[in-house]
């Protein structure tokens, strides 16, 4: 590495006779020219590194890039559900963050079928419907998305015992459909997947694939800017169930 110091002792040769600073002085300056040309080309840095090659401190970053570090520690509280908030980024040797004790019950929260055994249930993902006891016997209305209203859509009714559906409220607008979905609009509006493309990605823990956003797969959590639960990325950790009598 050429310091400043190497530098202006390099530069001090123009003082010496023209034939020995000119063959002594040039290789110098192209060297100079070289690093700076090289340096000044990328930017004076790489992602993630400063100018004097230190990563960036813990604090600030995201959950997904502390746990990317070694020298890092993520703390996350988790308030009376599988949830978890993401409080703070630091250090390994600093002290971690002090989770308030709300005094509520703290459901069983797992990764994979395997948390779950010890109760005897299943890992349900976060947004999973909840199984059903007994079946609903009412008859559905529709079969189809052109036997509702307007703004209406034909959906499979909630345990129906023969799968029957029924027309109900279609989507508004984006905060009816689920990450990874948008409102299509039209007469009878349905959640449909989201298209992306590099200046449209996907929303965290999807992926972009054949210019659909599909929720990512994964093997643990560092796959993810969330959480692995039974093998595909979510935003929170999933729920140990009890089977439905």
């Amino acid at each position: 590495m050429t310091t400043q110091s190497s530098v202006r002792n390099r530069l001090r040769l123009s003082a010496r006779p023209p034939l020995e600073a000119f063959a002594t002085a040039a290789p110098a300056a192209a060297f100079v020219g070289f690093i700076l040309l090289l340096y000044g080309g990328c930017g004076g840095k790489t992602s993630g590194v400063d100018d004097g090659g230190v990563e960036p401190p813990c604090e600030g970053l995201s959950l997904h890039d502390c746990r990317m570090r070694e020298d890092c520690a993520a703390d996350t509280c988790f308030a009376c559900s599988c949830w978890p908030s993401f409080e703070q980024c630091r250090v390994v040797s600093d002290p971690a963050f002090d989770c308030p004790q709300l005094g509520c019950a703290q459901p069983p929260c797992c990764d994979a079928a395997d948390d779950c055994q010890a109760m005897g249930g299943d890992c349900a993902p976060p947004g999973t419907a909840r199984a059903c006891g007994m079946c609903n016997p009412d008859p559905g209305d529709c079969t189809t998305d052109d036997e509702c209203a307007t703004g209406d859509i034909c959906a499979p009714m909630l345990c129906a015992c023969n799968g029957d559906s029924q027309c109900v409220a279609g989507c508004t607008g984006p905060s009816d459909c689920e990450v990874g979905t948008v409102c299509a609009g039209g007469d009878h509006p349905r959640c449909e997947t989201a298209s992306c493309a590099a200046a449209d990605p996907c929303p965290a823990d999807f992926d972009c694939a054949t210019s659909e956003c599909a929720r990512r797969s994964c093997t643990s959590d560092l796959e993810c800017d969330g959480y692995c639960v039974e093998g595909s990325c979510y935003a929170a950790m999933g729920e140990c169930v009890l089977p439905v009598p």
